[in-house]
This record gives structure tokens, sequence and C-alpha cells, in this order.
């Protein structure tokens, strides 16, 4: 992903700070993590390490900020973001297999969360364990 848009760039203000003694950069500039968009990266799936580099934040600003601002360890609320993130993926799958009749994507969620496969790959596998029952009937002779 490229993060260098300049929109999405967390705000830097004077007036407000999250504490005293969370500071980013040289210290004398107090800094508000932008937490909808530290949020969408988290849907997204990016790892921590990405978004605090992206932030010019060391990873122990970023889960300081999170203790500070949030009230929750930084790996609880990864954990809940990330898989946020993957049901709305899914459900996007469905939307797109099932209301616009995607037959790709309905094959795809069909080997995946039915344990459907191809006719070829089944036929091989009846091949496969025909060849080990005519071995095994052979060596038994």
């Amino acid at each position: 992903m490229n993060f260098k848009n300049k929109t999405l760039k967390p705000k830097k203000t004077k007036e407000t700070f999250i504490s005293k003694f969370v500071k980013m950069g040289n210290g004398n500039d107090p800094f508000i993590l932008d937490w909808n968009f530290i949020d969408n990266l988290l849907m997204r799936q990016v790892s921590s390490v990405d978004i605090a580099t992206y932030l010019g934040i060391s990873r122990g600003t970023l889960y300081n900020h999170c203790l500070i601002d949030k009230k929750i360890e930084w790996k609880h609320y990864t954990r809940t973001l990330k898989h946020k993130g993957l049901e709305i993926l899914r459900l996007k799958q469905f939307e797109v297999a099932i209301d616009n009749s995607n037959i790709t994507m309905l094959i795809f969620l069909g080997k995946n969360y039915l344990g459907q496969s191809d006719k070829i790959r089944q036929e091989i596998e009846e091949n496969n364990n025909f060849s080990k029952w005519l071995k095994y009937v052979k060596d038994k002779r």
C-alpha cells in the first residue's frame, strides 16, 4: 500500500494533546493520533510496525497512546479491528458472489466454506485410492 497520500496524515495541533508525557519527534510538539485513520489501516490488516513507521513514531509510542487514548492494550485493540476487517471482507465476498452472480467467487466460496472441489481432483483421488487398493491386493497374493 502507498501511504504517502498527504490527506491521510495524522492531525497535529498545538492547542490539544494527549498527555504531557507522550510526545512525538523532538518532544517539543504535542501530537494527537488520528484514530480513525489508524482504525482503517488495522481493518486493512496493516501491521503495527508499518503504522508506526508511517506515522514517524516508535511502536512503543503507538502502544502508549493506545493505552492513554483508548484505555485498552494495543494487542487487544488491533485484534478487534483486524477481525472486524476480515468480517467486512467476508461479507463483501458473499455480496459480490450472490448479488452479482459472480460464478468465480461462488466457486471460491464453495471450495473454502463448503469443502467442495473440482470433479477432476476427485477423480484423481479416487484413482489413487483404487491404485493403492490394487497394490494392496497384489501384495496379499
